[in-house]
């Protein structure tokens, strides 16, 4: 097994492993979050949920790890919880629904939570890609 940096930022890593079977590319953060840049089951994707309304002054207040319990509640056979960034950012995998529908899965628990609406914006991780 040979692996090298491909990419190095101030924020993260990309690491290509190659062993005899191929090669895989892995995003490694400084905060210790590790994840697979390949897909690794088809038809999973991935996307961004970007929640409005919370830890705004002492707007609807939250840890990240609370968050991160929260948003495992609307987690089934094609809804996938990856990580939270800043508890307001979260990073999804989905397969067979459409964002928009993790989006209002997402704002049912959030807001059943809080007691007050919250809204929650979805978008894929190639459209946030197409972005940059």
């Amino acid at each position: 097994m040979f692996s090298e940096i491909i990419i190095y930022t101030k924020n993260y890593f990309i690491v290509r492993t190659i062993t005899f079977f191929g090669f895989n590319n892995f995003l490694l953060t400084r905060d210790g979050f590790f994840m697979t840049l390949e897909k690794h089951d088809k038809g999973w994707k991935k996307g961004v949920a970007f929640v409005r309304g919370i830890n705004f002054y002492r707007n609807a207040r939250v840890t990240q790890d609370e968050m991160f319990q929260l948003c495992k509640k609307v987690e089934d056979k094609n809804i996938k919880i990856l990580k939270i960034v800043k508890t307001d950012n979260i990073l999804f995998e989905k397969k067979d629904v459409h964002y928009a529908t993790v989006g209002s899965k997402l704002e049912k628990v959030l807001s059943d939570y809080f007691g007050i609406p919250v809204y929650v914006t979805t978008r894929s991780l190639k459209t946030i890609k197409g972005l940059i």
